[in-house]
């Protein structure tokens, strides 16, 4: 009995060798981790990863702010992640602590959506992409994910890798700032849909906006005239 147990835990930890050797084989090309590592001149697996939530129906406008802020630095990249199914499942900090046991996330193309932005217009949004750029004159990394259900996502994310937390910080209080005063929903004649997995991953509907005189328009005396003037 005792033969047949030592046989079994033998041949087990040879398949778990052969198992671990193929997952070092397997992702070849620049992986995750020492592109990070590179960009913030710092080992990117010792940084903490900073999580600001997108709303579902802010998703492009946040699409929109991360190109114009990565834009700023005329030496931006986007990249994407490979690596099958499993980067989807984990966060960046669980890529980064994994990538230190096996280089299972190379370097890819970024995935893309294509997200409506008015009634006839759409935008390819980056639905998962690494952003490397400079912000306030120090490195920056920024993962941008969209909203996906079947994953477990309720909302999209961006997440945020400095040098120090503090930077990560500041750069996401600009990030905030100006997605208070910009929106592609400002201005539209819009409907919010339930989808199928609930209210939090509800798109957004534009509808024309039907041309209409104001001669045509009835309403109460100097009523229209006050509605006009609204900032």
């Amino acid at each position: 009995m005792d033969e047949i147990l030592g046989k079994f835990i033998d041949d087990f930890a040879r398949l778990v060798e052969l198992v671990q050797s193929g997952q070092r084989r397997g992702q070849t090309g620049t992986q995750l981790l020492t592109t990070l590592t590179e960009h913030l001149a710092v080992q990117a697996e010792s940084v903490s990863v900073v999580v600001e939530e997108i709303p579902p129906h802010r998703f492009v406008d946040a699409d929109i702010l991360m190109e114009e802020l990565a834009a700023e630095d005329p030496e931006f990249r986007l990249v994407g992640i490979g690596g099958g199914d499993q980067r989807h499942h984990h966060s960046l900090s669980d890529m980064l602590q994994q990538s230190q046991l096996y280089p299972q996330f190379p370097l890819s193309q970024p995935d893309y959506a294509n997200l409506a932005v008015g009634p006839d217009e759409q935008r390819q949004a980056v639905a998962l992409g690494l952003w490397l750029f400079s912000h306030g004159g120090s490195p920056i990394a920024v993962l941008q994910r969209d909203a996906n259900p079947r994953y477990g996502r309720q909302s999209a994310s961006l997440e945020v890798l400095a040098g120090a937390t503090d930077k990560a910080a500041r750069f996401l209080s600009e990030f905030r700032r100006r997605m208070q005063h910009r929106s592609v929903l400002k201005g539209q004649v819009i409907s919010l849909v339930m989808g199928e997995y609930g209210p939090s991953a509800a798109g957004v509907t534009f509808h024309a906006r039907p041309v209409l005189a104001a001669s045509d328009v009835i309403l109460p005396d100097g009523l229209l005239e006050k509605v006009s003037d609204q900032p």
